[in-house]
């Protein structure tokens, strides 16, 4: 029964069933260690409580020996017979009886429990396989090592089997029929690829053949007129040629007159000391324009970039900015472009309209954000208009861009379409 069992199983299922037999005898094997130990210490008690027990019924009977011997104990035993106590005393011996009877019936239960024990072991030794019977633990630990060892082996060996399996798209076989059937799979894969690999063959060699043709073909052509072509070309290369470098000069002259136009159209430097003053980016804080002409000849590509001062890396805001920072970044962007607007009689405009320029910005950033606007209509002495529908940025405003030090004005929605000066 055991034998079907194992041959049954695969190397990692029968190594796992001799783990969990094991496993099990040691559970029994602890457990029946336990028993036998209660047992044996409940007989040694047995054995002397009895030994105690004999020993005194050994002096009584000494003590009634020397009793009988003695006048006074005769005297005593009539004295006993007169007065009817003969019966009190067999009762006390009828219940020294019944004690050791009962001590006697104890060891023979304690020896029944003994053979019990020891015949669960035995059982419990025939399921362990024969080879491991007489092991201890260090021999199994050291035999569990072993399978280990020669499962892993089994496994590199069946991992080219694993990979033809995988190829067939078919399961491991768990029964001959199953086996059969992968057999008759890979063999009928094995004609295919044979198949396969016959006709490229064949195509292969055809197309050795088509090139033979074709170049014996080009060696009875006209050389004239293919030597024609071959100078035209290289006419054409040597135009293209002398025509690369002055187009490659332009592109560079032009890229860097975009780069300029762009710098004086955007005043990044302006753009950058705003930025940085909204608290941006912790460690990208350079903005920077990248305007150039693609050597593809698309049309010509604008791009906003934000460098890291210390490693000099970029990143695109789009990409890798908070909607907070992308905020910053546009508004900084369009303040330098605002300080910088001219009507169209060529004078500054001195009135910058700003729609609730706070979105998605931390505490850290609004406050940054009022001290700037703070310091444009100081420094630049521009008009700004804000707008806004957060009542903390409209308190702070009016805490930090008081109306009797700046001559700010601040108005409120009263009513649907009534506006009023807030002096509170």
């Amino acid at each position: 029964m055991l034998s079907d069992k194992t041959l049954s199983k695969t190397e990692v299922e029968l190594e796992q069933y001799i783990e969990e037999g094991i496993a099990v005898c040691d559970a029994k094997i602890v457990s029946l260690k336990d028993k036998i130990a209660v047992t044996e210490g409940t007989k040694k008690n047995l054995d002397e409580a009895v030994t105690h027990h004999q020993r005194e019924l050994e002096n009584a009977q000494s003590q009634q020996r020397d009793l009988s011997n003695n006048l006074s104990f005769d005297e005593l035993r009539a004295f006993l017979s007169t007065n009817a106590i003969e019966e009190d005393a067999e009762i006390i011996a009828e219940q020294i009886d019944n004690l050791v009877k009962a001590r006697q019936l104890s060891l023979e239960q304690a020896d029944e429990l003994q053979n019990v024990i020891k015949n669960t072991i035995t059982e419990v030794a025939a399921q362990v396989p024969l080879e491991y019977q007489d092991s201890d633990i260090q021999q199994l630990q050291s035999a569990k090592t072993e399978r280990e060892k020669k499962l892993a082996e089994l496994n590199s060996q069946l991992s080219v089997y694993q990979e033809v399996l995988a190829l067939l798209d078919v399961k491991i076989p768990q029964t001959e029929a199953e086996k059969a059937a992968v057999d008759r799979t890979a063999n009928a894969v094995l004609i295919s690829e044979k198949t396969k690999i016959k006709l490229q063959h064949d195509q292969l060699q055809n197309l050795e053949l088509l090139q033979t043709l074709a170049t014996h073909l080009i060696d009875f052509g006209d050389k004239n007129e293919l030597q024609k072509t071959v100078d035209w070309a290289n006419q054409e290369l040597k135009l293209l040629d002398s025509i690369r470098v002055p187009l490659e000069n332009d592109l560079k002259q032009i890229s860097n007159q975009l780069e300029q136009s762009v710098e004086q159209y955007f005043h990044t430097d302006l753009i950058n000391q705003l930025y940085k003053a909204i608290e941006p980016h912790p460690d990208f804080k350079d903005v920077e324009f990248d305007c150039k002409i693609p050597e593809t000849g698309d049309k010509p590509e604008l791009h906003v970039r934000v460098k890291n001062e210390n490693d000099g890396s970029v990143i695109a805001p789009s990409i890798d900015f908070s909607s907070a920072q992308i905020n910053v970044l546009s508004l900084s962007i369009f303040l330098a472009r605002a300080l910088n607007t001219k009507d169209d009689k060529g004078e500054p405009v001195d009135c910058i309209f700003i729609d609730d320029p706070i979105q998605s910005m931390d505490s850290i950033n609004v406050l940054g954000l009022i001290d700037l606007f703070r310091n444009i209509s100081y420094r630049f002495n521009k008009q700004l208009i804000i707008s806004t529908h957060d009542e903390n940025f409209h308190e702070l405003l009016k805490r930090k861009i008081p109306t009797d030090v700046f001559g700010s004005k601040y108005l409120k929605l009263e009513t649907f379409g009534k506006v009023v000066v807030d002096q509170s």
